[in-house]
């Protein structure tokens, strides 16, 4: 039974991927079909395009978000930016500290809440699971809100909200 559920995961990424990987081309193709040659030299990094058409610019070791009119939408003062999805919030991590915060995007990447995280997950329709200190693991919406107290040992959120909760709480 292990074995099934398993090599089902693992399918699931796969196709997962694949579908990512396509719409990525679809928006880009949409938005732009020499998007990828007008962009990339100009930076030394750039990830993929996100449902807001958001991306991650990297230059030297320090990155920010963009549109894809190469408009800025953050400065270049964070060492780790999440991909941005559909609720216009993102994980930065500085490069003093390294923790992670919750930004929003929109507001030329101001902290939404001065919780440190361990660890932000990408938002699924506007939520997402979330570690602090003391490895505890929690559910956030894209206000920094707890949805679900930080009291278990891991939490999964492999698809449409549907967590998997591991480890008892305290």
């Amino acid at each position: 039974m292990k074995h099934i559920l398993s090599i089902t995961l693992i399918i699931y990424l796969i196709s997962s991927s694949l579908y990512a990987q396509d719409d990525v081309k679809k928006i880009k193709q949409k938005y732009d079909p020499v998007f990828e040659w007008k962009i990339y030299p100009r930076y030394e990094f750039i990830s993929d395009v996100s449902e807001k058409n958001i991306v991650v610019a990297g230059k030297g070791k320090l990155q920010a978000y963009m549109d894809l009119d190469e408009e800025m939408l953050t400065p270049y003062e964070w060492k780790f930016l999440s991909p941005a999805y559909n609720c216009g919030v993102g994980a930065a991590s500085n490069k003093e500290d390294g923790w992670q915060y919750l930004i929003d995007i929109q507001n030329n990447g101001k902290k939404i809440i001065d919780t440190k995280f361990l660890f932000i997950g990408d938002f699924i329709d506007g939520y997402a699971r979330a570690e602090i200190r003391g490895f505890k693991w929690g559910i956030i919406d894209s206000k920094g809100k707890n949805i679900l107290d930080f009291k278990y040992q891991y939490i999964r959120m492999p698809n449409d909200l549907q967590a998997i909760i591991e480890g008892k709480s305290d």
